[in-house]
């Protein structure tokens, strides 16, 4: 897992930038009337995962836990469900 270290630590005291502890939701839509949002614009956070400029980080990060960072969830859920080869 060391090898992951440089996604952990931006800095000396800095905690994980791509980390998300959210524990429940919350509405926060903002003037929508003018807004991107209203407008079809997708927003991210600079240290989404979800963010296109972070795709290399992801797909790193997913080929480490065996997943496809190109993938959707239910095309990465098949890759548990099948059954091993024996």
């Amino acid at each position: 897992m060391t090898k992951f270290n440089k996604f952990i630590r931006s800095g000396e005291f800095e905690s994980d930038p791509y980390r998300n502890e959210a524990i429940g939701w919350s509405l926060f839509i903002g003037d929508l009337k003018e807004g991107p949002v209203k407008q079809g614009i997708e927003i991210y956070d600079k240290n989404d995962l979800r963010n296109p400029e972070n795709i290399e980080v992801k797909r790193e990060i997913f080929k480490f836990f065996g997943l496809d960072a190109d993938a959707g969830y239910e095309e990465n859920l098949r890759l548990f469900e099948k059954e091993p080869e024996i």
